[in-house]
Order: C-alpha cells, then sequence, then structure tokens
C-alpha cells in the first residue's frame, strides 16, 4: 500500500506496529493519511480469510513454526507441503499496448485542444496519491510537478514518475507488476528455514510476457557516407556509438550532384563500357565495335551491350544493388576442395547465364536517378575493395572518432559511397528491457516472434549465439521463423539488449497465419506461442489492462489447490490427475472507476458482469472464460486446441471458446469469490462504443460455430437456456429492442393510414393506447444495487452507483444500439469485423468528424429515420396522437451523446470547419474509392453502398417487395396526388446529374449546395400542382417514393449481379455508383448530414458555454472540476521554489 502511494509513512509504521503486536488499528486520524481505496483492500482482505477459514472444503491448518507466540511467524500455505503447491505459468500478450507512460506524453504540450497535459489530469483525478508520492521522493507536490515539466528531474526520478504515472493507467508495466507480485509472496512464503532463489521460485511460477513485436527491425533515418577501408563518413552528424548496427546499401545518388555529371562524362568517354568488353569476354567485341562505327554515342553502346547481356544499366540503382548484392558475393565465396573458384566460373561464364531474375521482382522507383557508373565501378573493383561488402547488410560500429566520423568491425569495406541506416531499438523495447531490469530476481521471460531478416540484427546474433552453443550443426541451420524464449542478463558490454537467449524453437511458418484480411488471430496465436514454453501445470492468461493487490497473492495457492477434489491435508498420490474443474474464475475489481464518467459506467457494468452474473453462471453450471484472469488447466488446454481459437472472422471473440471447449468436454467452470484481481476497462465514449461492437460482432461470429452447436445438441431444454444466457442473449435482446422500437413507430403510421386513431385503439382496448414509461429495463439496474448495496453499504451505493445512474442510462440507450447495429450488420455481411479501441485516456477527446464517420449508418440514420416516421404521424393526427417520448427521447440520444460524452476541448470551432468540409466537399464522379478512408461524404456513403452490394441480395428484395405491396394496398389516392413533387425534384437532379456529366465540370461544394437548395425550392412549387397540398400527405408520399426506389436499387443490383459474368468487380461497382447518383441516395445522405451537424453544433456550443469559468460544469460532470492547464499549483499552491522566484527583484541597470 505504501509503494503504491495509498498510505503515508505515518500509517504505514502504524500497520506494521499492530501487525507485530497482534492488535488493532484505527483507519483514520488527522495525522495518518490513508485513501479509501487501502481501506477497502484491507477490508476485502481480512473478510475474505474469514471465508477461507470458515469453508470446510478448503479445511486450512495453519502453519505454526516453534515459538511462533513470541516472533509471530505463520504463512498462508497452512500445513500444505511445498511439493505439493501447484505451479503457475502467467502468460501476458503484448502486442503494441502501451508499456510504460513516456515523459513526453506525461508534460508534454495538450493535443487535439485538450484541457491540461496527461499528469495534470492523472494529478486532479488522485491528488492525494500524488501528495503521497511526492512525499517519497522528499518534495512538495507542486515543485516535483515543476521540476518534472522542466526537465530538472534525475533520470530515476524520471522513471518512477512514468512508473506511477502508468500504474493509474492501462499499461503492461502494471500487469507485469501485479503478477511479479505472486513471485514474491511466494519468495516469503517458501523461507521455511532456507534461502529462496531464482530456481526454488521458477518450480511454482513463471511469467511469459509474449510480445509480438518486441525486437522488430527499426531502420532510423537514412543518410549518405563514404566507406573506405572500414572507416565510415558522413557529411553530418551521424549520431553512431560503439556497437551499434548499420545498414549499408548501394543507392542512388543527387542527379543534380558532382559525382553523377562526372560519372555521365564517364560514360561518354567510354571508360565504363571498355571495362563491361573487358569482363564480360564471351561478349561479341565486334558486334559492339560496329554499333561504335555506326555513330552511336558511348553511352548508347554501353546500354545495349548490357541489355543484349542481361546487365540491364537502365534499371535504377536499388535494382541494380540488389543484382550486385547477389552476384558479388557469389563471387566473393570461399572456395571448397574439389570446386572451381567462383570467380573463375563467372568469368569462363557468359553474363546472359547469369540469372537476375530476382532482379525483375523488385520494385524499380521511376523517381530515382540512373547511375551506370556506379554499377560499372562496383562490377571492375570486385575484387579489389568489394571482398567484404554486401549491399543491404548490417555492420557493426567498433569505434566513433568523432561527430561524422566511426570505424567498421570490418576493416576490408570498401565500396566508395553507400546509403546508411541504423538499427535503432524501439520504445517498446526499451519499457521491456525496464521490466526485466526491475524483476531481474524473478522467473519472468519474454517469448517473441522472431522472424529471420525482420528483427533486430543483434537479436538474430544473439539467437544464432545460442544455437551455436547449444547445437553442434548450428552451423547449417537456417530458419525464417521461430519462437524464442528469452530473459534478463546484465551485459556491462551492451546496454541496449541486456537479454539473454534461453531456448528456440523453430516453426515451419510464420505466428499468424493466412492471406492477408484473413489472417488469424494476433491474440490467440501470441497466446500459443507462449503457451509452448509453458512450465506450469495451471494457467492464468491476463490481458496487458490487469493487475493485481499485493495481498491478494497470498491466497492465490489456496485457490489453485482447489483444482484437486481431495481435501488439503489428504495425501492421495492420484490427485494430480483427478480435478474438480479446468477453469477457476473470481472477482474483479475495475480500477479505471476513477477515471471519469464514463470509466465509472464502465466499471459499474464490467463488475456486475464479471462477478456478479459469474457467480450465477456457476450455479446453473454454465460459466464460460470472458477475457478474465481465469486459472486454466495447463496441461489440459495445451492439448486440447490452446486456451483460445484463432479463425478471423468466427472465432473474434477468441476467449469464450476455452469455455465452451470445457462445457463441451462436460468438465467443470468454478468462480471462487475469495481472490479479487485488478482490471481496466475502456474509459472514452469512442472507444466504449467500439469495444461493445467488437464484442456484439463476436456473438455471432460464436452463433456460426461447430463448439456452440454441438453443445447444443447435446443439452436439455433447461441446460440450453442456460446456455442462451451465457453465450448470446444480451447481444439478441437489443437486436429485438432495435427492431420492436422502428415497428413501433410504422406500426402507428400503418394505423394512420388505414384510419385507424388512438381513440379506435382505446375503444379496442389495445395496449398501444397508452405510452409506458417505467419499462422493465429498469430491472437490469436491480443486481448491482442489490450486489453494492450489501457489499458497500447503502449510503455508498447511492452516492456512488445511484446518481450516476440517469447518465449510466443515457450511455447504454446508445451503447445498446451499438450492440444491436454490430449484430445486424455482422449477420447481413456474414463476417465478424475486429474494432481496435486503443484504449485512450479518458481525457483524451476526439472530433465532430470522428464521431460523424464513426456513428453515422449506426446512429446517425436509424434515428433520422425514426424522427421522419414520428414527424408523419404526429402531422397526420395531430388532434389525437401517441406522445412518442421515450423513443423521440431515444433517437435524440442516439445523435447528441456522442457531444454530451465528448471530453472536454478547446477546439470547437476547427472541428466544426471540418466537419463542415468533410460534408460539403465535391464528390469525386470517376476516381476509385479506398476501402476505410473517405475523405467526403460522398465516398463514405458509396463505400457504404459497395458493402451492401456485395452482401446477399435476395432476403432484402424480398422483403422490399412485400413493403411496396404494403405501402400500395394501404396509400390513399390523397398521398399518390402529392407523390409528384418528389418525382419532380428527383428528376431535376437526374437531369442536373446528366449535365454535369456530359459537361465533364467538376461538382464543387456551392454548386451542391445550390443544386440542393433548389430541391428544396421545387417541392413548394410542385405543390401547386396538387389539389388541397398538406405537409403530412407529403412526406408519406416521399417516404413511399423512396422505399419504392430503395426497392428498384436492390432489383438492380441483383439482375445485373446474375447478368455480368463473375470476376468482373468494377463493371458490377460502375452499376452500384449509377444508381446511388441517380436515385436520390447521395442527396439523401447529404441532408441527413446536415441535420445532424445543425443539431451537433449548436448542442456542442451550449455545453462549450457551460464549461466556461467558474461554471465548468461539463468538466465537472465528465472528468472533475480541477482539472485545466496549471491545476497543480491551484490544488498544492505554489512551491517554495516559486516564491522565492517571484520573491526577487530585478533591479534596471
Amino acid at each position: 500500500l505504501y509503494e503504491e502511494c495509498l498510505i503515508d509513512g505515518r500509517m504505514q509504521k502504524a500497520l506494521v506496529s499492530a501487525a507485530k503486536k497482534g492488535t488493532s488499528v484505527k483507519l483514520t486520524g488527522k495525522d495518518q493519511e490513508i485513501l479509501h481505496r487501502a481501506r477497502a483492500r484491507l477490508g476485502y482482505l481480512f473478510t475474505s480469510l474469514r471465508a477461507i477459514l470458515s469453508d470446510s472444503a478448503i479445511n486450512f491448518k495453519p502453519f505454526v513454526t516453534s515459538g511462533w507466540e513470541e516472533d509471530g511467524n505463520c504463512d498462508a500455505l497452512g500445513v500444505t507441503h511445498v511439493g505439493r503447491l501447484p505451479s503457475l505459468t502467467q502468460i501476458v500478450p503484448v502486442y503494441s499496448e502501451e508499456g510504460i507512460m513516456d515523459i513526453k506524453e506525461l508534460v508534454g504540450e495538450p493535443k487535439q485542444g485538450a484541457m491540461s497535459t496527461m499528469l495534470e489530469f492523472l494529478i486532479s483525478q488522485l491528488p492525494q496519491e500524488w501528495k503521497i508520492f511526492a512525499q517519497h521522493e522528499g518534495m512538495e507536490p507542486t515543485e516535483l510537478y515543476e521540476k518534472l515539466a522542466k526537465n530538472e528531474c534525475s533520470k530515476e526520478q524520471q522513471s518512477r514518475l512514468r512508473e506511477w504515472a502508468s500504474h493509474r493507467a492501462q499499461s503492461v508495466i502494471r500487469t507485469v507488476n501485479g503478477a511479479v507480485h505472486y513471485h514474491k509472496a511466494l519468495q516469503l512464503l517458501l523461507q521455511r528455514g532456507k534461502e529462496v532463489g531464482f530456481e526454488d521460485i521458477r518450480q511454482h511460477v513463471q511469467l511469459i510476457v509474449a510480445h509480438q513485436t518486441y525486437g522488430k527491425l527499426n531502420l532510423g533515418k537514412a543518410v549518405h557516407a563514404k566507406i573506405q577501408h572500414g572507416v565510415l563518413m558522413t557529411e553530418g552528424a551521424h549520431g553512431l556509438r560503439p556497437n551499434d548496427r548499420v545498414r549499408l546499401s548501394v543507392d542512388t545518388l543527387d542527379a543534380d550532384g558532382a559525382v553523377a555529371q562526372r560519372a555521365v562524362a564517364k560514360i561518354a568517354e567510354g571508360f565504363t563500357a571498355a571495362k563491361l568488353r573487358k569482363r564480360a569476354k564471351d561478349v561479341d567485341e565486334q558486334n559492339m565495335e560496329a554499333q561504335a562505327s555506326d555513330g552511336s554515342e558511348p553511352e548508347q553502346v554501353a546500354r545495349g551491350s548490357a541489355g543484349q547481356e542481361g546487365l540491364p544499366l537502365e534499371q535504377p540503382l536499388p535494382a541494380a544493388a540488389g543484382m550486385l548484392s547477389g552476384l558479388i558475393p557469389t563471387m566473393l565465396a570461399p572456395v571448397k576442395e574439389g570446386e572451381e573458384a567462383p570467380e573463375e566460373a563467372a568469368r569462363e561464364k557468359p553474363l546472359k547465364d547469369l540469372k537476375t531474375d530476382s532482379l525483375e521482382s523488385l520494385p524499380a522507383s521511376p523517381a530515382a536517378p540512373r547511375h551506370p557508373a556506379l554499377l560499372g565501378r562496383l562490377w571492375g573493383n570486385a575484387n579489389k575493395g568489394l571482398r567484404g561488402f554486401k549491399s543491404g547488410c548490417f555492420y557493426t560500429v567498433k569505434e566513433v572518432i568523432d561527430e561524422q566520423t566511426a570505424i567498421l568491425t570490418e576493416d576490408s569495406v570498401n565500396c566508395g559511397t553507400a546509403r546508411l541506416e541504423k538499427a535503432e531499438s524501439t520504445r517498446r523495447d526499451h519499457d521491456l528491457h525496464y521490466m526485466l531490469r526491475k524483476h531481474k530476481g524473478y522467473p519472468f521471460f519474454v517469448a517473441i516472434d522472431f522472424q529471420r531478416g525482420k528483427v533486430h540484427p543483434r537479436l538474430e546474433e544473439l539467437i544464432d549465439q545460442h544455437l551455436a552453443s547449444t547445437c553442434e550443426a548450428a552451423g547449417s541451420l537456417r530458419f525464417k521463423h521461430a519462437s524464442v524464449l528469452i530473459r534478463y542478463q546484465d551485459h556491462s558490454e551492451e546496454e541496449d539488449w541486456p537479454i539473454e537467449v534461453v531456448h528456440v524453437l523453430p516453426r515451419a511458418r510464420g505466428l499468424l497465419i493466412g492471406s492477408q484480411g484473413n489472417l488469424s488471430q494476433g491474440k490467440a496465436g501470441n497466446q500459443l506461442g507462449a503457451l509452448r514454453f509453458a512450465e506450469g501445470h495451471f494457467l492464468q492468461m491476463m490481458d496487458a489492462n490487469m493487475g493485481c493487490y499485493c495481498g491478494e497473492t497470498f491466497k492465490v495457492p489456496i485457490v489453485l489447490q482447489g483444482f484437486h477434489e481431495r481435501l488439503v491435508e489428504d495425501c492421495g498420490s492420484d490427485h494430480r490427475l483427478h480435478l474438480q474443474a479446468r477453469i477457476i474464475g473470481f472477482r474483479e475489481h475495475i480500477f479505471t472507476r476513477e477515471h471519469g464518467l464514463v470509466g465509472k459506467i464502465m466499471a459499474d457494468a464490467e463488475w456486475t458482469f464479471g462477478t456478479l452474473v459469474q457467480r450465477l453462471l456457476e450455479f446453473l453450471a454454465v460459466r464460460m472464460h470472458y477475457g478474465h484472469p481465469d486459472f486454466m488447466d495447463g496441461f489440459w488446454s495445451s492439448n486440447r486446441g490452446s486456451v483460445s481459437k484463432a479463425s478471423p472472422h468466427i472465432n473474434l471473440s477468441e476467449d469464450i471458446f476455452a469455455g465452451l471447449n470445457v462445457k463441451t468436454r462436460k468438465e467443470q467452470s468454478l468462480h471462487v469469490d475469495y481472490l479479487e484481481w485488478e482490471k481496466g476497462r475502456e474509459v472514452q465514449f469512442l472507444a466504449g462504443s467500439g469495444f461493445f461492437w467488437k464484442i456484439a460482432s463476436g456473438s455471432v461470429g460464436l452463433l456460426r460455430t461447430r463448439d456452440l452447436r454441438t453443445l447444443c445438441g447435446n443439452a436439455s431444454v433447461t441446460e440450453s437456456f442456460a446456455l442462451y444466457f451465457a453465450t448470446v442473449a444480451w447481444y439478441i435482446h437489443n437486436v429485438l429492442v432495435d427492431v420492436s422500437t422502428e415497428l413501433f413507430v410504422l406500426i402507428f403510421v400503418y394505423l394512420t393510414l388505414a384510419a385507424k386513431s388512438i381513440s379506435d385503439l382505446g375503444e379496442l382496448g389495445s395496449m398501444l393506447a397508452a405510452e409506458w414509461f417505467l419499462t422493465p429495463a429498469f430491472s437490469a439496474m436491480l443486481p448491482a444495487v442489490i450486489g453494492l448495496g450489501i457489499e458497500y453499504g447503502p449510503l455508498w451505493m447511492i452516492r456512488n452507483y445511484m446518481l450516476s445512474a440517469p447518465m449510466s442510462m443515457i450511455y447504454f440507450v446508445f451503447i445498446n444500439k451499438s450492440m444491436s447495429s454490430s449484430v445486424r450488420t455482422t449477420f447481413a455481411a456474414n463476417t465478424a469485423e475486429y474494432v481496435n479501441t486503443g484504449r485512450p485516456h479518458a481525457n483524451k477527446s476526439y472530433t465532430l468528424m470522428e464521431a460523424f464517420r464513426a456513428f453515422r449508418s449506426s446512429h446517425y440514420t436509424p434515428a433520422l429515420q425514426l424522427i421522419y416516421a414520428i414527424t408523419v404521424y404526429r402531422l397526420m393526427n395531430s388532434d389525437a396522437a401517441l406522445p412518442m417520448i421515450l423513443v423521440s427521447f431515444t433517437a435524440v440520444v442516439w445523435i447528441a451523446a456522442p457531444i454530451l460524452f465528448q471530453p472536454p476541448s478547446k477546439a470547437l470551432y476547427e472541428q466544426t470547419k471540418e466537419l463542415v468540409t468533410f460534408i460539403a466537399k465535391a464528390p469525386s464522379l470517376h476516381d476509385r474509392i479506398v476501402p476505410g478512408k473517405p475523405s467526403s461524404l460522398y465516398e463514405a456513403a458509396l463505400e457504404q453502398e459497395l458493402k451492401e452490394a456485395s452482401q446477399p441480395l435476395m432476403l432484402p428484395l424480398l422483403w422490399g417487395v412485400f413493403i411496396c405491396c404494403l405501402y400500395f394496398l394501404m396509400t390513399t389516392t390523397e398521398v399518390f396526388d402529392q407523390i409528384w413533387a418528389p418525382i419532380c425534384s428527383l428528376m431535376i437532379l437526374f437531369l442536373w446529374r446528366t449535365l454535369l456529366r456530359w459537361t465533364g465540370v467538376k461538382q464543387a461544394g456551392m454548386i451542391v449546395l445550390i443544386m440542393l437548395g433548389l430541391v428544396l425550392l421545387m417541392i413548394p412549387f410542385t405543390m401547386f400542382a396538387v389539389e388541397n397540398p398538406t405537409p403530412g400527405p407529403l412526406l408519406i408520399a416521399t417516404l413511399v417514393l423512396f422505399k419504392f426506389l430503395h426497392t428498384t436499387k436492390l432489383c438492380i443490383w441483383k439482375l445485373f449481379s446474375m447478368v455480368l459474368p463473375r470476376g468482373s468487380p468494377l463493371r458490377y461497382e460502375q452499376i452500384v455508383r449509377f444508381t446511388f447518383d441517380c436515385l436520390g441516395i447521395y442527396e439523401l445522405q447529404f441532408f441527413g448530414a446536415l441535420v445532424v451537424l445543425f443539431v451537433q453544433v449548436p448542442f456542442a456550443g451550449l455545453l462549450w458555454l457551460l464549461d466556461r469559468p467558474p461554471l465548468r460544469l461539463r468538466t465537472w460532470l465528465l472528468l472533475n472540476r480541477r482539472v485545466s492547464v496549471g491545476c497543480v499549483a491551484r490544488i498544492y499552491g505554489s512551491s517554495q521554489h516559486s516564491k522565492e522566484c517571484e520573491g526577487v527583484r530585478v533591479e534596471r541597470i
């Protein structure tokens, strides 16, 4: 608690003293500071210990040494023999997750109009913890922040501060430190009269970070350098250090430079052509002279000769360098006994027989200037200065002379001018080395994905050296892919790579298999790569957003022994084979609850599901594995398809299949309440919506799996109900509610067309005659109300849960629509879609355009359709109509929620301008759309149309025909009289677009606005031709017309998909684009975007005004009222150092 800044030094001494004496301690007081989170941890720890001691199934008996009464020596293992303590392997898959927060990220300039720096936000959220941390550093809180902002702190202080900030965010180091807490607990528990070393701990626990991107090749900025006899010289500062690896390659030079001009002059003199003729003895010299005697320029002669013999001097030098790197090493390779020298073989062999197939596969850069003189010089000097050089290879820096000169270890390298690129280690590598160094005394390993040629050359050397030292035939081993296990080793001579290779397992294929767009799951592959090195009997799969309080780790041995059916003191010999469960789960504490309003809402929802629901699912015997840090039977999982599945479009929710595997094989998945692990959740609105979109899409993939079909096929009716609620019930229910909302409004529109009013429904006694406000959805709050009220007390539940319930309801009205849209979209597309949320911080804002692109089709368009249908109903029933308050509120929330939950930002004008530009940008009439990167509303809407056109069309077409027939039979003549107004408007649009296509004039944004304005004016003009024009029938007529156009569009798509031959996507895309342009689809999207713009921008402006000082209501609601630039000094007051500086008087001289 003291190290995590949850208690101060005085409270630490009081707790230690009370523990030694066996007395009580008061967790309050003015002189002793203890945070609420520390009190909650201590309270749960002692409560869970009482539960363990009173559980007869555990039958815990403490191990007491002699003299326990005097020294208080007792441990949590009890009478269990150390040899029976189950071994555990902890696996943390990592890809691009943040290791440790960077100083620039913490105190750098706020981006995207943020209200403060990242560190100021964390301090404003956790002011007491920052105060305690400053006490640890021996400074005042404001003084510490100011020194850090001015870069006056030492590297050690910066490292400790980065770790403090990372522990209050979702980072890898938080997960690693939490896992190592168990190592430290075992180190204490195993000390029964003996020293506990590395191997003693390794027999019981092992931590593997499966880092998929560790050691990947990262090249610095390329510069040109001159290399002569191993001496490297650059024009500017090279920034090299001893033992650095640099890649040297023959590259193009500047065409305007003097070197290139001299090279062209040499070619003109025939110098290079003469050298090439001398090297190629089999070339017909008479033909060369005949060509030269015809009056051809020497440059043309050299080019023609090279073209005949397979040496294309016209090839740009990057490709030519690749050719030389293949030919020259062949000539300079060592000669074995009985073989002909490669150089002599090359001389005896015609140049045209030297294959250059690899040259054709290399991409030629058209912008790269040609430099044939360099090619001739390299070819001519192959036996002299290029014996130790190979283009594109890495060389080691031996010594640095000055800022522009360095010496390579290969002193024979002499290639003139070359391209120099330094191999640099990434920030992720440094962060991981910091973690390894911090926990170097514990069994902490890293499993990496090795790909030869794509990793840092030093890492490749270490792996080859390990193979050479462990395998006699390592010299002939050359593999491309391998899984490699490394650990920390302090190399005094090399600080950048303090690692030791432990194991190397070559693989036939890469970690991810499949083609682009169909690659296997990265997380599943990462877990499998680490599973090959697992030594423990049991596994714990943790994501990189978890952690653990050190006090909880002392209970892990008791939970692990729960896999066995025997009692603790039983000494049966077959207990390791007879397990009562394959998975054991436990409670979760969501530590991101303190990160703003969205973090609190997500934490309450995750706690309800991860703790309360899991208890019920265990009672129903259908508890699965949902990405929680559960314990698993390692040997069983390794022999039954790993702990997750990796098919990209089916197994998107890869973790749940471990639970399905357990249930299918008639095994058990248990849940215990006396162990709690920490977990993070999304704390930003956009990321939270993306997370729920992903898991909802994964639920559709789950419905398509053989696992679920096999499981349900062998289950009873009651078991099927339980499985339904344990897997996809939540997502299917959201779809049903969403569809019911749409049908609810359309039913009243249809009743209006049938001349049935709300009074007629009341006379029939129908429940549709009244609107309900207290819906069954409120029952979803009961589990959290009861659970939180019992565990934390009614006052805490009211203050921390009930007060945020209204905002939580608004949030989940939007999120439920995200899940419904995801399920419906995945059903139509027949493929699950992965969404990378990135887990941004709570104060990181997003722009209006980012929200518009994310929610345009999933939320904004359905909301506008609901509002349009409600408007039609109210206009047609002005006398007596159902208010439809809840439905209208739902539609407004779908549009306004992204603005309401948007983190405070100062850049409202820039965001509005960006969104207006995106909407009003001129549509491109001929350019192809780049998938996933629309630059305008036209491209985004057209991309959506292309996706819909590529999906199965028969069911949507039949449904559209049915609705059209329904409208045709129900619509009155009054409505059909009004339909001419929108038809005339569409005809004008069609003629206008035809004119633009015929003239080839590009549409400007203003022309689009003028065109749409003409359409708006055309509607009232055409209404003069209609007898008794009214707005209600006109809106219904427009609705009917666009439904007919939508069905017509589907008919055209279906017809041409059958007529056009397969393999002609371009022609089909032209048909889709034609319907998109000529049937008013883009104009409809444009009008909808304008409505969204006119709703969101004023609302955002109102929230911006309410957020001005001194109110700051929006910041107080979403984050806290303290956060702002310079808030540290306002929270704690100015530091003594600042006061002294302010008191200094400067006299004018």
